[in-house]
């Protein structure tokens, strides 16, 4: 027992206790696959063994009781705490199981004996908003600053009555574009009649409209969002809004060449005299395209959401160009002054790249390689991808006339499942 009061100290949650043993365990844990009646089996590693130890303590000294009442009220404290050891230094356990002696004789000593484990971290779900809510509450936040910009500034009272009319056929012109590419679409839903019906309403009434910018830009995007109700696949309906940003930018170009109308993203384009009925007249065709191609460009945005990607290739891509995009304009909206419209479509960038971020962290991707040997498709397939199946895959994918004999310098797209 004298040999006790030269044990090294430690403590638990400031309480110090002589340490006497200590003994651990650790490893993998392992799960025995055996068979009846076989001489064989095989064992699967399933983790690590969560570290733990036992500490053999010591209280000793005139006051041991007291110290004992305290070791244990601190080692039975619930969740974790600091344990300062002469090995271990300082470190964060749990305390398990906890056995305690009291030893009347040499004088009075208890000894404790008690199970710590490392008290690691939680990893239980963490609850955080889906991006793809966001994404689609930014759209929709988006939508209305561009509209409300363009109600408060689209004003044509200071146009002649031919000016006028020249705006509506440039406002029939994006209907017409619209109904175009929603009778293109490969399998459109039933309602296809109801929508180029709505479609048409809608050009007649472009003439009155014009003087009520705010209900003329809500029909613009009522009639937009009909893409969703027509396609059948969300990759159709990603593909009709990118024609018709294409489409819209060609008509900026055309109603430029054709009318001298001042396109702000063309360093080549002359701008009227300002306060003239020509610069009011440029000003509002400008106005009237980036309309819609603002509210094209968030309507991509928001079909992202309903999008089933098959790779994290193609996600990459459709963010690359959705991002472009809206930053363009982004920009265009700023050169108008609308700095409003300018942060929303900036913000539904910013949650479109979020977004697809996190959904191609979950996709398979894609590698490629180069062969450097005539072989057959199926050997490549079996020892890039461990399953010769996969064959018929990368096949589809490469477009594949002969594979069983794949020549040397091949590129070959290979998706990781």
């Amino acid at each position: 027992m004298s040999n006790w009061y030269d044990l090294q100290n430690a403590s638990f949650r400031g309480v110090v206790f002589k340490d006497k043993t200590i003994g651990g365990k650790s490893g993998r844990r392992v799960i025995a696959h055996q068979y009846p009646k076989s001489e064989r089996g095989w064992t699967e590693d399933n983790g690590a063994v969560l570290s733990n130890f036992n500490i053999e303590a010591i209280v000793i000294g005139d006051n041991y009781r007291n110290d004992l009442s305290r070791l244990l009220t601190a080692l039975n404290a619930p969740g974790p705490g600091m344990l300062v050891h002469p090995h271990f230094g300082e470190r964060t356990i749990q305390i398990g199981e906890v056995n305690h002696k009291l030893i009347t004789n040499h004088g009075g000593y208890a000894e404790i004996n008690f199970e710590c484990f490392d008290a690691g971290r939680q990893s239980a779900p963490v609850s955080t908003q889906s991006t793809e809510v966001v994404l689609q509450s930014s759209v929709d936040d988006g939508l209305k600053q561009v509209n409300n910009d363009f109600e408060n500034e689209f004003d044509t009272t200071m146009l002649p009555d031919y000016d006028q009319e020249d705006l509506a056929e440039q406002g029939k012109g994006f209907v017409d574009d619209m109904a175009e590419f929603y009778r293109q679409m490969s399998d459109p839903a039933s309602n296809l009649g109801d929508v180029l019906d709505q479609a048409e309403q809608f050009k007649t009434r472009i003439g009155e409209l014009l003087a009520k910018p705010g209900e003329l830009a809500r029909e613009y995007a009522n009639l937009l969002s009909r893409a969703e109700d027509l396609a059948t696949r969300a990759p159709e309906e990603l593909q009709a809004y990118g024609q018709l940003k294409r489409r819209y930018e060609g008509k900026c170009y055309e109603y430029e060449a054709r009318g001298g109308v001042y396109n702000n993203r063309t360093s080549n384009s002359i701008a009227a005299v300002p306060g003239t009925v020509l610069e009011i007249k440029q000003r509002r065709h400008v106005e009237l395209s980036s309309l819609l191609e603002a509210q094209v460009a968030l309507f991509s945005a928001g079909t992202v959401p309903r999008t089933t990607f098959a790779d994290a290739k193609s996600a990459e891509k459709a963010s690359d160009s959705i991002d472009t995009n809206l930053n363009i304009q982004a920009i265009t909206a700023s050169n108008l002054g609308r700095a409003g419209s300018w942060q929303a479509l900036r913000d539904a960038s910013v949650q479109v790249r979020t977004d697809i971020n996190q959904r191609a962290l979950l996709l398979p991707r894609i590698r490629t390689i180069t062969t450097t040997t005539t072989e057959p498709l199926i050997l490549i397939a079996y020892r890039e991808t461990g399953d010769a199946k996969r064959r018929d895959d990368i096949i589809r994918r490469n477009g594949i006339k002969n594979p069983s004999f794949i020549m040397p310098g091949t590129n070959l797209e290979i998706v990781n499942e």
